[in-house]
């Protein structure tokens, strides 16, 4: 059956059933469907997205997780669980707006061997797009992708954990990036796949998410860069969250992540592993060109 399968569709998702059928009736449109399996995983929210959509879609897998674990190390879960060569995950907001998305980016891992991770461009509701500019049509190298929608490899990531469930939230795209990368592997943008990030409206604690994004990013330098890189990046990220915090009166968000950061130290410490100083070399460079 593994052979069968052009890809796995991976979804998150934690009390938003409407949007997540939205989310998978535009999924449906796309060409050679019945090829790809898709896998939906409800975080521990409330509403038994089993119950309410199998009857609907009844070719998906939708699995209820009674605690909620966070959206990164589900994705790692499911991702082992997966059983095509290509792995996508797609938030529960966010679909591809060209009927064909799904086999080309299958068909451009085919043209491009070395490719590890495929990142798409994004259009949001208010025509703003990420990248900037989604002008041409040949995939060109990156330092990181979109978490809201992508594609990984299977072979190349299946024996880790593709994410680190440390994070909980924000910056697990730089930790699997930076992985890639110092296997030699590529990162392409492709800007000629879009998908259309919906992005709900939430009552999100956005100085909370700052906070998680201020220590995850110190972790990711203390994690993957060697001695001193790792100190000359980590005193500009502390330097530079401590600007834009208290620019924006945000007190709460910079002692936030920087309490997480202390109180977990030791935890990420254990967990380093610097990838070579020709990788972070690569890294900057790469973030340069964006």
């Amino acid at each position: 059956m593994k052979d069968k399968l052009r890809g796995s569709i991976i979804v998150v998702t934690r009390n938003r059933s409407a949007i997540l059928e939205e989310m998978l009736n535009e999924t449906r449109k796309q060409a050679g469907y019945r090829d790809f399996e898709v896998i939906v995983a409800n975080d521990g929210g409330e509403i038994d997205i089993k119950r309410n959509l199998e009857g609907t879609f009844p070719e998906i897998k939708f699995i209820n997780f009674l605690k909620q674990e966070g959206y990164i190390g589900l994705r790692s879960r499911l991702f082992k669980e997966a059983r095509a060569e290509v792995v996508f995950f797609l938030d529960d907001d966010s679909w591809f707006e060209e009927e064909h998305a799904l086999m080309r980016a299958v068909r451009i891992f085919e043209e491009y061997p070395q490719a590890g991770i495929l990142s798409f461009g994004v259009r949001l509701p208010n025509d703003r797009t990420i990248p900037q500019s989604l002008t041409g049509t040949v995939p060109y190298r990156v330092a990181s992708y979109m978490g809201c929608a992508h594609a990984v490899r299977k072979v190349f990531f299946e024996n880790n954990d593709i994410y680190d469930a440390d994070y909980f939230r924000q910056g697990e795209e730089r930790d699997l990036a930076i992985k890639c990368l110092d296997k030699n592997y590529e990162i392409l943008q492709v800007n000629s796949i879009i998908v259309y990030h919906r992005q709900v409206a939430l009552n999100r604690d956005h100085q909370f998410i700052h906070g998680y994004a201020f220590r995850n990013e110190l972790f990711f330098y203390l994690k993957y860069f060697p001695a001193i890189p790792c100190g000359i990046f980590m005193l500009k990220c502390i330097a530079s969250h401590s600007i834009f915090c208290f620019k924006k009166g945000w007190f709460a968000a910079y002692f936030f992540g920087l309490k997480k950061f202390i109180n977990d130290f030791f935890k990420f410490l254990k967990k380093r592993k610097p990838v070579k100083m020709a990788t972070v070399k690569k890294y900057i460079y790469l973030k340069k060109q964006i």
